[in-house]
Formats: structure tokens, sequence, C-alpha cells
């Protein structure tokens, strides 16, 4: 097997000598040959009454979702509160799931992921005008507050939806960057039947006063439903925002406690 190293270095190299050779006018033999674009996913769209507009959405189907099998196979489905990183989900899962480099470590997936055309009212809680030291918000954060109306579109709509259109297994996971983190942690609060699986990766937790730190101590002193899992990330954040201390900060405060609330919810957490 070729290490990954020597694999990636071999893919550079050879598209390093394509380019070479076009720039010179040289013709690659490979290049002769029309190839079928490369297809990640599809995009689709509904109508939402709660939102009441028209809402897009991408669709990954894994590469056996398409297969002839005498009984079709049905997938676990994961939902990214953005679109940011779809491409960069749905090539991990790949990887993970079908054996690349010998590895079926998790299973495979349908993935979909929400456009927001303005992320901050998809992904915020409240409303807010200021930022944690009273001054006006950065562009594009005048408006926030709409993530109850997005996560019951998600509840009510989407899944419905996606479940009707798709071959779906009863298993859930809803994963999310930053704001995206913040979304993730508001639905297991809120909404928490409605995912499984709950993966906040370095939310922005500083967003109105610590809301969702703050809001973590009842939630996880009580029952919650079971099954449920929640895992909290953050890697190579090490710069200053709007918060009070930097992002890298908050997280050691709200594990801390959850590990010392997560007395009777029964969330598996990491």
């Amino acid at each position: 097997m070729i290490p990954c190293s020597r694999f990636l270095l071999a893919v550079v190299t050879g598209l390093a000598c394509a380019v070479s050779a076009r720039a010179s006018g040289q013709r690659p033999s490979s290049m002769t040959v029309p190839t079928p674009a490369l297809r990640v996913g599809a995009i689709d769209s509904m109508w939402s009454p709660t939102l009441q507009e028209r809402r897009p959405y991408l669709v990954y189907t894994p590469p056996s979702y398409g297969a002839p099998t005498r009984v079709p196979r049905a997938y676990p489905v994961l939902t990214c509160s953005t679109v940011m990183h779809f491409h960069s989900v749905t090539g991990v899962l790949q990887m993970l799931s079908t054996g690349v480099g010998g590895t079926h470590a998790i299973p495979e997936m349908i993935v979909i992921a929400i456009p927001s055309p303005i992320a901050g009212a998809d992904l915020t809680p409240t409303r807010v005008t200021k930022d944690p030291y009273g001054h006006p918000l950065p562009p594009g954060w005048d408006i926030t507050g709409g993530n109850p109306n997005f996560l019951q579109f998600l509840k009510t709509e989407l899944i419905p939806h996606v479940d009707s259109a798709y071959r779906t297994a009863p298993y859930r996971l809803f994963v999310g960057h930053s704001l995206g983190g913040l979304a993730v942690l508001n639905a297991l609060y809120t909404i928490p039947e409605t995912f499984n699986a709950y993966v906040a990766n370095d939310p922005t937790l500083w967003f109105d006063d610590r809301l969702m730190v703050r809001m973590a101590r009842d939630f996880f002193g009580k029952p919650a439903p079971p099954a449920r899992t929640l895992f909290i990330a953050q890697a190579n954040n090490i710069t200053r925002t709007i918060g009070d201390g930097s992002q890298r900060q908050q997280h050691p405060g709200a594990q801390s406690i959850i590990k010392d609330a997560n007395t009777t919810s029964g969330i598996r957490y990491g």
C-alpha cells in the first residue's frame, strides 16, 4: 500500500506535469479523451411554510446507494447546518465508510446541507444588537435570532421531506461549525428528540452572554431522550474573537459545566 504522503506527492506531481505540458503547448495523451464531470452531490429545494420561502438544500448519497441489491439499504442521515464544509464532510465520510485505505470505521451515510442566506439569522438562538462589549455587531450580524424557526423547519419540514424522498435509516446526526455549532447546541437543548447525535465544532459560545453555556447546567441536570450523544470539538483557534476572552478559553468552562451537570440527562458526552 502506498503511504498517504507518497500518494499525495504522486498526485501533485502528476497535476504539475499536466499543467506544465499545457503551458508548453504539449497535449498530454490523457487529455484527448473527454471525461465525465465529477458529481459530489445534488441540489434540490422545497417550500417552507415556517420560513415563508423556498429553501435549497444539498444532498450527497453514498457510492452504494444506487447499487442493485435484492433488499435496498437504508442509510443514516447527517445534516450539516451550513454548506461551508459540505465537500469536506462528504469526502471524509466516503473515505471512512467505503474502505479507502483499509478503513470501514463508520457506516455510509446520506448528507444534507442547508445554505443560509443570512447565517446570523438562521443559526443564532436569540435577537441581539450589541457585542459583549456594547459595540455594534459586525457586518452580517445585523439580523439574529432566527434559529428557533430554522430548527422548526428542519424538524417538521425538511427531515420528513428527506425521509420520503430517500431511503433513510432512523438515525440522524446534526453537525455544525462556529455559528452552526451554536445551532447544534440549541437544537440539543430545544428539540433533543430530533437527532440521535449532535456534533458542535468550535461553537460560538460567547454569543448572547454565553447563553448556551448558561443553559447547560439546567439541561444536563434533567432526563433527556435516551441514547443521545453530544461531541464538542475545537482546534487551532488561538485568535481573539468578539467574546470575552478568546474562543479557545470558552470551551474549558463549558466542558466543566457539562461534566458537572451531566448527572441525570443520560447523554453520552465527549
